[in-house]
């Protein structure tokens, strides 16, 4: 998955989470909702990209912090509203 098919999902995290995408509500989710850096994480570990290794770990991190267990080779798909 390239760097813009990411983007994208994580848009559509947002809009799913908050009703539509932007910058301040992106930000809110993410220093506020456990959910939502966990899911991003998980989304960042899926890109193809070189920091692929850091998201991967920072991710299971996360997910060990949090109740949230998904495989990192789980395939997710956009949330369709």
């Amino acid at each position: 998955m390239n760097k813009y098919d990411i983007k994208d999902y994580i848009k559509s995290d947002v809009i799913r989470y908050r009703g539509k995408f932007t910058v301040k509500n992106f930000l809110g989710l993410f220093v506020f909702n456990r959910g939502f850096r966990v899911t991003f994480w998980f989304r960042m570990s899926q890109s193809q990209a070189f920091g692929n290794r850091v998201a991967r770990g920072i991710a299971r991190l996360s997910q060990l912090r949090t109740v949230i267990q998904l495989g990192l080779d789980t395939k997710l798909v956009k949330a369709y509203i």
